[in-house]
C-alpha cells in the first residue's frame, strides 16, 4: 500500500484472520467491531509487524509497577501518549502480516492516530527488532500470546509465492498436467524453469520435488549443467542421488570453452556418474558452439553420453551431426519451429517451450511422425508456428511465463535480470494462444 507510514494505526481485513486461524487472534476479531494495530516495516523479511494496543492504561501500569519493584524487565508492555492520549503497546503480541492485509489508517477527528516523534518511533522499531529475535526463537511472553511463529511461517510462505521464490503448488500442478498430456518425459531445472537464477540449494530442491512428485511414472531428466566443471559435477551427482533418470548438461556458458575444453568438461561429469546424459548446444545463450566431430567423439569415447539437444537453430550443422554420428548419439531437437525437419534428419524428438501450454500437441507432432504418419505431424507443426513465434516474442521463459498466467496456471513472476512481458507483447501471445485453440483464464 502505497500510503503506509511507520508507526501509524492501521486497520487489518477480516480475511487475514480467516487465512491464519488463531485462535487468539479470531477472539480479538470477535470482541473488536474493526481490529486495528500500529505496524512497523520489517526490511528484513519485507513483512509488517503489527503491534496491539490497550486504552486499559492502569491495568498494565499496574503490571509494569509490580515487575519493576521485582527487578524484572518489562520491554513487552510500553505506555506511549498518541496524539495527546495514553495507549499501553503490547509487544509481546505483536505478530507478521503482509501489507495486502493492511485496510485503511484509523482517523479519529480527522486526524491519523500516528507516533509523530522520530526518537520515539526508532525506540519502538528497535524495541520491535528485539522482541521479534525472541518471537523467532520461540520465546513466548505471555499465556495470550498468538502463535507468532506459525503466522510468521504462513506469512513468509505466502509472501514468497509473490516474490518470485518456488512455488511448489503450482509446480506440483504443472508437473501432473504434463504427465496426464502425454508429454514422455519431465525436463526439471532447464532454461524455462530458470535454473540460471536457482541457488544451489533451490535447484537441488527443484530436483528433488521434481522426482518425488512424479514417482516414476516418467523419466524426469535435471538439468544440472554449469560454467564451473566442479559445480556440473557436484549438482549431477546430487540429482543423482535424489533419483533423476538422466541429466542435461548445458554447454558452458560465458567461458566460450575450446572444443577440447567441452570434451574434457562433459568427460568429467559425466565420469562422475552414472546416469545417461543429454548434451545441450544453444550457443545463442552460452557463446559456445558444439560442433558435429565434438559430439560424436564424445558419444563414441564416453558410455553414458548418449543424446544432445540441438538448439543451434543451423540445420545444415544438425544435418552433419546426423551423418557423421551415424546413429551413434541421439539428437532432440531444441527449437520449437523444427521438430519436423530434425526428426527428417534422424532425431527422435523435442525438449520443448512450448510444451509448457501446449503438451500433448507437442507431443503428437513428433508421435505422428514416429508413427509414419507424416503429413498429420507436418500439419501441426505448420499450425502450431505462430504459437512458437509468439513463445519467443522476447527471451524465453518472459513470454511462456507470461502465457500460462494468461492461461491461469498462477506461474508468478520472474527473477531478475528478466522481467515480466512488454504489455504491447501481451495482446499478440494472448491471441496466439487463443488461435492454437488454448482458453485463456
Amino acid at each position: 500500500m502505497s500510503n503506509f507510514v511507520n508507526g501509524r494505526l492501521y486497520f487489518i481485513k477480516d480475511e487475514f484472520f480467516d487465512s491464519v486461524g488463531d485462535g487468539y487472534l479470531k477472539m480479538n476479531k470477535e470482541s473488536t467491531k474493526r481490529p486495528h494495530y500500529y505496524a512497523f516495516e520489517d526490511a528484513l523479511t519485507g513483512l509488517l509487524w503489527v503491534i496491539p494496543c490497550s486504552s486499559q492504561i492502569d491495568k498494565y501500569k499496574k503490571i509494569i509497577e509490580s515487575r519493576e519493584k521485582r527487578g524484572k524487565k518489562h520491554d513487552h508492555i510500553q505506555i506511549i501518549k498518541v496524539s495527546g492520549i495514553e495507549q499501553a503497546f503490547l509487544f509481546q503480541d505483536m505478530f507478521p502480516i503482509m501489507e495486502k492485509y493492511i485496510e485503511n489508517p484509523y482517523i479519529k477527528q480527522n486526524a491519523f492516530m500516528e507516533i509523530r516523534d522520530p526518537k520515539k518511533v526508532a525506540a519502538i522499531e528497535k524495541n520491535a527488532r528485539e522482541i521479534i529475535k525472541l518471537i523467532r526463537l520461540g520465546i513466548k511472553f505471555t499465556p495470550t500470546q498468538p502463535d507468532s511463529i506459525r503466522i510468521e511461517k504462513i506469512m513468509i510462505e505466502e509472501l514468497k509465492k509473490e516474490n518470485g521464490d518456488v512455488n511448489y503448488e503450482v509446480l506440483g500442478t504443472l508437473i501432473e498436467e504434463q504427465i496426464a498430456n502425454s508429454t514422455d518425459a519431465l525436463i526439471i531445472c532447464g532454461t524455462t524453469g530458470e535454473s540460471s537464477t536457482l541457488s544451489h540449494e533451490e535447484h537441488l530442491e527443484v530436483i528433488k520435488f521434481a522426482v518425488d512428485k512424479v514417482a516414476k511414472r516418467i523419466p524426469v531428466v535435471a538439468g544440472t549443467g554449469s560454467n564451473c566443471t566442479e559445480t556440473a559435477v557436484y549438482l549431477s551427482q546430487e540429482a543423482e542421488k535424489f533419483g533423476a533418470d538422466g541429466l542435461l548438461l548445458v554447454t558452458p556458458y560465458y567461458n566460450k570453452a575450446t572444443q577440447k575444453g567441452l570434451v574434457q568438461h562433459f568427460t568429467t561429469v559425466a565420469n562422475a556418474v552414472r546416469l545417461p546424459i543429454i548434451l545441450y548446444n544453444v550457443p545463442s545463450r552460452t557463446g559456445c558452439n558444439i560442433q558435429p566431430e565434438t559430439a560424436v567423439e564424445l558419444a563414441k569415447n564416453v558410455e553414458n553420453i548418449v543424446a544432445i539437444k540441438e538448439a543451434s537453430g543451423n540445420i545444415s550443422q544438425i544435418a552433419k551431426l546426423a551423418q557423421l554420428a551415424d546413429g551413434c548419439i541421439d539428437i532432440y531437437s531444441g527449437n520449437d519451429d523444427q521438430i519436423v525437419p530434425i526428426l527428417s534428419l534422424g532425431g527422435i524428438g523435442v525438449i520443448s517451450v512450448l510444451s509448457n501450454v501446449a503438451p500433448k500437441q507437442t507431443h503428437d507432432i513428433v508421435q505422428f511422425y514416429l508413427d509414419g504418419k507424416v503429413k498429420e505431424s507436418r500439419e501441426l507443426q505448420l499450425k502450431a508456428l505462430p504459437l512458437a513465434d509468439a513463445l519467443f516474442c522476447e527471451v524465453n521463459p518472459i513470454p511462456v511465463k507470461a502465457a500460462l498466467n494468461l492461461m491461469g496456471k498462477n506461474a508468478g513472476t520472474l527473477r531478475g535480470p528478466l522481467t515480466d512481458m512488454e504489455e504491447k507483447n501481451v495482446p499478440k501471445l494472448a491471441q496466439a494462444l487463443k488461435d492454437f485453440g488454448i482458453e485463456l483464464a
